[in-house]
């Protein structure tokens, strides 16, 4: 067991390389999200303010990871990340459905009939 020792500091580091903790993707996707919508003008619809817009985005995501049927990919989190920081307030709303953020949790919807 000893001789894991000194190789764990680096496998921890190459995990934490490939993704982000929940607790942390909740934080700063609410971030990347009220920043894009203030900068957008619409952030009326989530508090008036930043702080406030924050507090709601990072809350609900927190919802969103705790589903029963979350099996949450740190790596699509990441890149859910990415996404939001390169939106575009002239691609209009339906750009939001452009970002892996859907994906995070995996495939939800699999059991879901129409």
């Amino acid at each position: 067991m000893s001789s894991l020792r000194p190789a764990l500091p680096l496998l921890l580091g190459l995990a934490s390389a490939c993704g982000i903790s929940e607790d942390r993707f909740a934080t700063k996707a609410a971030q990347e999200w009220c920043e894009f919508y203030s900068e957008c003008g619409t952030l009326e619809s989530y508090g008036d303010t930043v702080d406030a817009c924050e507090a709601v985005v990072e809350e609900l995501t927190k919802d969103y990871l705790s589903a029963p049927d979350c099996e949450y990919d740190g790596g699509l989190a990441r890149q859910c990340l990415r996404d939001i920081s390169e939106q575009s307030c002239d691609a209009g709303e339906d750009s939001q459905g452009d970002v892996a953020c859907d994906d995070v949790c995996g495939d939800t919807t699999a059991g879901e009939t129409e």
